[in-house]
């Protein structure tokens, strides 16, 4: 088990900490680091980028305002994390749910949204953004048909 701080990038500041996690799994942390997005608190973040320290990792943030209106209602409380794929802005119908996953182990949320490509009955999507909106407990992955 490891620390995760997400920081304000603001190197005039010394880069504040926005938000300390204690003793969280390394694959949780792997997810983390794949959000091009997170939203805590209705705010909505950008990833800037990642690092490694001894006994923390670190996810640098800048702001981008308040998060839009959540697209459904949080997820019920199950063991585990949920996925949801949802279509993306560009997209003919978007944030339409695609299909909502839900996972118990770390490894598979990493490998779900790792994934550039997936295929949902017959046809290719690909992934333009993830994002983590830890104030519905899910990770939400946007994708655009190829």
């Amino acid at each position: 088990m490891a620390n995760l701080e997400y920081r304000l990038f603001d190197e005039e500041n010394d880069y504040p900490v926005l938000y300390t996690y204690d003793a969280i799994d390394g694959g949780e942390i792997a997810a983390r680091f794949l959000c091009d997005k997170f939203i805590k608190n209705g705010q909505l973040y950008e990833r800037t980028s990642t690092a490694s320290e001894p006994l923390t990792y670190v996810i640098y943030l800048r702001e981008e305002g308040p998060a839009a209106p959540a697209a459904a209602a949080p997820p019920a409380s199950r063991p585990g994390a949920q996925v949801e794929i949802r279509q993306d802005g560009e997209s003919e119908a978007p944030g339409q749910l695609i299909e909502a996953r839900q996972f118990t182990d770390a490894v598979d949320i990493v490998l779900c949204l790792g994934s550039d490509y997936f295929f949902w009955l017959g046809e290719e999507w690909q992934k333009t953004l993830t994002v983590l909106d830890e104030d519905r407990k899910a990770y939400i992955y946007y994708a655009q048909k190829t």
